[in-house]
């Protein structure tokens, strides 16, 4: 890493992104939908955005309020309907599966 972490906020980032994030939770995101044969999209991250991100004070990525303020501050030209949206959940799609009735292929 080129960037110097400027306080414990970074420091508690950099640890998330080089420890759960790279060793547990790409493994078992990886590992988890092999095994169901799902097609699973991780996030991508940019090192140069990374690294910038990581060397702002703390008081810059706290500027907004919300868990996820900063990164919705930080996108003013992007579309109201997706800075504003609120999570969808991970089960929205399991549920909407369930819930449908499956095609009848037999029926005559």
């Amino acid at each position: 890493m080129s960037v110097a972490l400027p306080d414990d906020f970074a420091r508690i980032s950099w640890a998330e992104l080089t420890g759960y994030m790279r060793r547990m939770l790409l493994r078992d995101a990886d590992q988890m939908s092999m095994a169901v044969s799902l097609e699973l999209r991780v996030p991508f991250l940019d090192h140069e955005l990374v690294e910038y991100v990581l060397g702002l004070p703390a008081k810059v990525k706290r500027r907004y309020p919300g868990v996820k303020g900063f990164a919705r501050g930080s996108m003013p030209r992007s579309p109201a309907s997706f800075r504003l949206r609120t999570s969808q959940g991970r089960l929205r799609f399991a549920n909407e599966t369930l819930d449908a009735r499956p095609a009848c292929f037999v029926c005559g």
